[in-house]
């Protein structure tokens, strides 16, 4: 490649790049178009893997299982104190057992 190529592709692909600066190969790597974006441009969709459709099943999933346990807590014939610690309790240990916070056992204490 020549001078007069490497340029033209400096001067396309990397315009942040100011005058004087030395572009690397990294740089000039980081500049060009992923192969989703060379896809669309010709009109393609890129390719979805299992992987992918499996982890947004799972998701779509869990987020109903959540939502789910939300909505029978809330209309659980309960009074509105005793809804509101065991919500509070759950939540202490769904983020104790997620490691978000240490355990503790004030949640406990008040029953």
């Amino acid at each position: 490649m020549n001078k007069m190529s490497l340029s033209r592709i400096r001067d396309e692909y990397a315009p942040k790049l100011s005058r004087g600066t030395t572009m690397t190969l990294e740089d000039l790597l980081q500049a060009l178009p992923s192969k989703n974006d060379l896809a669309g441009a010709i009109g393609m969709q890129p390719r979805h893997t299992m992987a992918q459709d499996v982890t947004s099943i799972l998701g779509l999933f869990g987020t109903g299982m959540m939502v789910g346990a939300g909505l029978a807590l809330l209309f659980a014939p309960k009074p509105g104190q005793e809804l509101r610690r065991d919500i509070a309790e759950k939540v202490e240990a769904g983020m104790e057992s997620a490691g978000l916070t240490e355990p503790s056992h004030s949640a406990r204490t008040h029953a």
